[in-house]
């Protein structure tokens, strides 16, 4: 059994879409746990009308008080009981295939790792505009993201390629992740960096089965990342959000791995200047 964690948050523009596409999927044996943090639109009425609808494959948990997204993921996990589990957002497409694959690339992987392994399946996404139209047939080529060149702890920690919508793991990989830390910026975040830490395995997968819708809503999105003398020039001068961005990557990555600030940076300008 697989349990999808699904928070929104006043996302009655694309929500159907997304429930409709998990709703078709080719592997059946998954629930639908979704918590919704706070929504002023039309969001609970739609989620309510599923459950309605669906009342074996969908539930809404009752806790609704804003507590932002990080906080709202660890409240799914918390309630989770299944084997596997995988994040969703509340603006994207799943292709019918998505869980019937990674649930296959999980326990074949489960086959030969030891019973307490933590074990999580990511891959690449395909960036899609408002109205499903692709942008970029690959979001790591879209904003630079060499996950070759992040398969250390350290690595790991100073830049995350795992995204949430994209990713299945298992049971142990989760009980290791709770409770997250203060510092935890990032659900999908915190499960990988946890997993690899701990001696699980992160797996890739060469399915795209995610269409990862951009809007103006975006929480996190795909910004296309220029080369060069453009790159160097727009991180100058965004420096501020730079230095925001990456400090609270590394308050996440210290709570966690227990890394220094040198050891931080180190890793962070390394891994900026062989991408």
């Amino acid at each position: 059994m697989i349990d999808i964690l699904l928070s929104t948050y006043n996302g009655e523009r694309w929500l159907r879409e997304q429930l409709d596409s998990i709703l078709a999927q080719s592997y059946g044996g998954w629930r639908l746990l979704i918590r919704d943090d706070g929504s002023t639109d039309e969001t609970v009425a739609i989620i309510d009308e599923y459950v309605r609808l669906y009342p074996s494959r969908i539930v809404r948990l009752e806790e609704s008080r804003n507590m932002g997204c990080v906080r709202s993921y660890e409240y799914l996990l918390y309630t989770s009981t299944a084997e596997y589990i995988c994040f969703a957002d509340q603006d994207d497409v799943w292709l019918p295939k998505k869980l019937e694959n990674m649930l296959k690339l999980s326990m074949e992987s489960e086959k030969n790792a030891s019973v307490d392994t933590p074990i999580v399946v990511c891959s690449d996404l395909r960036v899609v505009d408002s109205d499903l139209e692709v942008i970029d047939e690959s979001f790591w080529h879209m904003v630079r993201l060499r996950p070759d060149l992040l398969q250390t702890p350290k690595q790991l920690g100073t830049c995350n390629y795992v995204t949430g919508c994209a990713m299945m793991f298992n049971r142990v990989a989760k009980e290791l992740a709770l409770p997250f830390t203060a510092n935890a910026y990032m659900h999908d975040a915190v499960v990988a960096l946890t997993t690899l830490y701990r001696g699980g395995q992160i797996i890739i997968s060469q399915d795209k089965d995610i269409l990862y819708r951009q809007h103006e809503g975006n929480v996190i999105g795909a910004i296309r990342v220029a080369k060069g003398l453009p790159y160097i020039w727009s991180k100058l001068i965004s420096m501020r959000s730079v230095w925001k961005r990456n400090r609270r990557n590394y308050l996440q990555a210290k709570d966690i791995i227990h890394c220094s600030a040198m050891s931080f940076m180190y890793n962070r300008i390394k891994y900026l200047l062989r991408r």
